[in-house]
């Protein structure tokens, strides 16, 4: 065994362990999602008063769903795509095609990543207006929503059979 591949094992590993939490992320988002908005319907139609707490929590767990799903999502290759092109280049140009695709995502997602240092200072100084945590909490899924996705983007595009299936992976 040679030390490229027991590397190469190692970090596919550290990959799957990545991948299935984010998919636990995800899930729990969604039920925190699912449970906070039923807790503000039955607050406000049968109790005299709406929940406040509720809708912030829903809110929240709503942005860690979407910045965590992502990458998970570009995983599955489940985002907006135009393929028409790609079914129809030789192999030497599809592959051009998706290393011009990793270079367009990866300078698109590191404004992202430059930006959210800026609203993680910020959001280390706000409250969140009625669960009175620290915004941070909230800021900080960019980089981390924004860093996965990169990573599923980089195995999308340089390995794309390895990858397509999942096979291998959090299941």
């Amino acid at each position: 065994m040679s030390v490229g591949s027991a590397i190469s094992r190692m970090l596919l590993r550290v990959l799957d362990v990545m991948r299935r939490i984010m998919q636990a992320a995800t899930v729990a988002c969604l039920a925190i999602m699912v449970v906070a908005i039923t807790v503000q319907v039955v607050g406000r139609y049968l109790l005299p008063f709406p929940i406040a707490d509720a809708v912030e929590i829903s809110t929240f767990a709503q942005v860690w769903l979407v910045l965590l799903g992502a990458g998970l999502a570009c995983r599955a290759d489940a985002l907006f795509t135009v393929d028409l092109l790609g079914s129809r280049l030789s192999p030497a140009m599809e592959r051009v095609r998706r290393l011009l695709v990793l270079v367009a995502g990866s300078v698109f997602l590191g404004m992202l990543l430059w930006g959210s240092l800026a609203l993680l200072e910020l959001g280390a100084r706000q409250r969140a207006p009625t669960l009175q945590i620290s915004m941070w909490w909230i800021y900080v899924s960019l980089p981390i929503g924004v860093s996965y996705f990169w990573i599923e983007l980089a195995m999308r595009c340089l390995a794309p059979r390895a990858d397509a299936t999942g096979e291998g992976n959090a299941r």
